[in-house]
């Protein structure tokens, strides 16, 4: 049991880094793209 345990805990751990390296990609490309300064302008 506790070793099905740490494996969903390791399964969800990868997972969220790779969701977290993938929204850092994201916001990366998107501050490299002047519409994210229209945007905080707007904001």
């Amino acid at each position: 049991m506790s070793t099905s345990h740490s494996y969903c805990c390791r399964i969800t751990w990868q997972h969220r880094l790779r969701a977290m390296s993938v929204f850092f990609h994201l916001w990366r490309l998107l501050a490299r793209s002047p519409l994210s300064y229209s945007f905080c302008s707007f904001l």
